[in-house]
C-alpha cells in the first residue's frame, strides 16, 4: 500500500495497493466521501500503471509512470499531474530512478521474447499426450495408456487459462488456450476406447476426477461472484487452485523417480520431451521473476524445472535397459511417466 498526495484534489492522499500486477486506488475528493477503482501495472519493472475512472466521469485508461528522482518517489501521469508518495514501502523501495527507467537487453527478453518463445514450447509440450492418445485410437485400444493424466491436464489447462484471464496476462492465456482444446479434445477421443470391462476401474477413475474438478471449478467462480471479490484476490485465489492442481501432477515425476532408483533403469524417462519440459519452464521461470513479477508463474515452473532437472540427471546416470515401449499392437504409446506435465502452467 502506498499514500500519495494529490496536489490537484486540495491536497487529500490517494491510497494505491498492488495484488499481482492487479490495483487497487482508495481517494477522496472532499475528506469525507470515499471512492475505489480498479487498474493495473505492466512495462518494464512495472512501473507503467493504469486506472479506469469511468464510474467517475473520467477516462477508462489513465496511464501514469512510477518514477524516483533524488530519492523522491511520483506518479506522473500522462496530461501532467504528479503524485508524490507520502509514506515509504516495501514496493516503493524497488521503483527504478530516472536513470534506470530504460530496459536493459535482458529485460527486453525476459518480458517479450522469454514468454513468446514459452507460448510456443508449451502448447508443442501439451500436444505430446494428444499424440498418445491418436495414437491409441487408429489402433483401437487403450493399450497401457494412463487415462488418468489426460484428464488431469483439462482441469490443469483450464484453471491456468482462468488464471491469465483474470490477472489479465496474455502470454499466460496464449499459452493454455489451444492447449486446453487439444486436451479436450484428446479427452473425448479416449473415452470411446474405455468401453471394454477391463477398463470400467480407470474409467470411473477419470469421470470422477474430471466431474470433481469442474463441480470445484463452478463452485469457485459461484463464491467469487457472489462475495464481490476484488479482482486482486480473484487473481490469488485462482493462481492458488491452478497450483494445487499442479501438485497433483507434480506427484507423477515423483513417483517414477522413485522407480528408476529402485530398478536403476531409466528407460521410463523420455529423455527429449523431458529436456524440451525443462526448457520450456526455464522460459516460464525467468519471465515470471524478471518481467512478470508473478509468484504463481514462476513459482509452479521453478519447481517443475528443478523436477524435470533432477529426471535427466537419473537418466544419465541410469542407462536404460530397453529402447521403445510397445504394446501387443505393436504401438508405441505414452504411459504416465511419458505424458506427466513438469510444467504445470503452460
Amino acid at each position: 500500500m502506498t499514500s500519495h498526495d494529490n496536489p490537484r484534489v486540495a491536497r487529500f492522499t490517494q491510497y494505491v495497493s498492488e495484488t499481482t500486477h492487479t490495483l487497487t486506488l482508495i481517494g477522496s475528493d472532499d475528506g469525507e466521501a470515499w471512492f475505489s477503482v480498479n487498474g493495473f501495472c505492466d512495462g518494464p519493472g512495472m512501473t507503467r500503471i493504469h486506472f479506469d475512472f469511468s464510474d467517475k466521469g473520467g477516462p477508462s485508461d489513465a496511464a501514469a509512470t512510477w518514477t524516483k528522482e533524488d530519492g523522491v518517489v511520483r506518479l506522473v501521469w500522462d496530461d501532467g499531474n504528479t503524485w508524490v508518495l507520502q509514506a515509504a514501502t516495501f514496493d516503493s523501495k524497488l521503483v527504478p530512478g530516472t536513470d534506470a527507467t530504460a530496459p536493459t537487453p535482458f529485460e527486453v527478453a525476459a518480458g517479450f521474447w522469454f514468454p513468446l518463445a514459452g507460448v510456443f514450447t508449451s502448447n508443442a509440450l501439451f500436444m505430446s499426450p494428444l499424440t498418445a492418445v491418436l495414437a491409441r485410437v487408429r489402433a483401437q485400444s487403450l493399450g497401457p495408456l494412463n487415462p488418468l493424466p489426460v484428464a488431469v491436464t483439462v482441469l490443469s489447462s483450464w484453471a491456468w487459462l482462468q488464471y491469465g484471464l483474470s490477472v489479465p496476462n496474455p502470454y499466460i492465456v496464449a499459452g493454455n488456450l489451444p492447449a486446453l482444446t487439444a486436451a479436450v479434445y484428446g479427452l473425448l477421443q479416449m473415452l470411446p476406447l474405455m468401453h471394454e470391462a477391463e477398463h470400467a476401474p480407470a474409467l470411473r477413475v477419470v469421470v470422477g476426477v474430471f466431474v470433481l474438478g469442474c463441480f470445484t471449478t463452478f463452485c469457485l467462480w459461484t463464491s467469487l461472484v457472489f462475495w464481490a471479490v476484488e479482482s486482486s484476490e480473484r487473481s490469488a485465489v485462482l493462481g492458488v487452485y491452478a497450483t494445487c492442481i499442479f501438485i497433483v501432477l507434480a506427484a507423477s515425476p515423483l513417483s517414477s523417480m522413485g522407480t528408476v532408483l529402485a530398478t536403476r533403469d531409466a528407460s521410463s524417462i523420455y529423455a527429449p520431451m523431458t529436456a524440451a519440459q525443462c526448457v520450456n519452464c526455464m522460459l516460464w521461470t525467468v519471465y515470471g521473476l524478471a518481467a512478470a513479477h508473478d509468484v504463481f508463474v514462476w513459482g509452479p515452473n521453478l519447481v517443475g524445472l528443478t523436477l524435470g532437472g533432477m529426471q535427466l540427471v537419473l537418466k544419465l546416470c541410469f542407462p536404460s535397459k530397453r529402447t521403445e515401449l510397445a504394446d501387443s499392437d505393436g504401438v508405441a504409446c505414452m504411459t504416465s511417466t511419458d505424458i506427466e506435465m513438469d510444467d504445470p502452467v503452460l
